[in-house]
């Protein structure tokens, strides 16, 4: 429990820094991370942009990407019941993902389509962690995808 916890706060910081960055950019952030309608199909965040356009985003802070060069694509948690043990890969319905790197400053955001269909493209390696299970996927590869967008946080 004591890891979950840990990751529970990395993560509402790394939510909080995206959230201040887009708000500074002029977007209206509206947090959902705490609606189960919401934390069920993995959305932290409502976004209206300066020009009323609005989407959906997921955020995951990944502190080891600084360190590895890879972010983690969870496919499987063995801590996710209520989605068949299914990590945040199989049931995500966020537009965009947001991989937060808290050290260096970075968040690397790409549509859900990008990712989804650039990981059944490739062959990533794999890695366990004590809970879960993913995909590693190099930093280098979400920079090449169409809808990369580096946002300073």
């Amino acid at each position: 429990m004591e890891n979950f916890n840990h990751d529970l706060e990395r993560g509402k910081a790394g939510e909080a820094l995206v959230a201040a960055a887009l708000t500074a950019r002029g977007h209206i952030v509206k947090d959902l991370s705490d609606d189960w309608n919401y934390r069920r199909i993995d959305i932290d965040m409502l976004l209206t942009s300066p020009t009323g356009d609005t989407t959906t985003l997921e955020v995951k802070t990944d502190d080891a990407s600084e360190r590895t060069g890879n972010v983690f694509i969870e496919y499987a948690n063995i801590h996710n019941k209520s989605h068949n043990y299914g990590g945040w890969y199989n049931y995500c319905e966020a537009d965009f993902l947001a991989f937060v790197q808290q050290n260096n400053h970075k968040c690397h955001i790409v549509s859900r389509y990008d990712l989804i269909k650039n990981i059944e493209n490739n062959n990533y390696r794999t890695a366990s962690t004590y809970s879960s299970a993913g995909f590693l996927m190099p930093v280098a590869a979400l920079t090449t995808l169409p809808s990369y967008f580096l946002l300073e946080v």
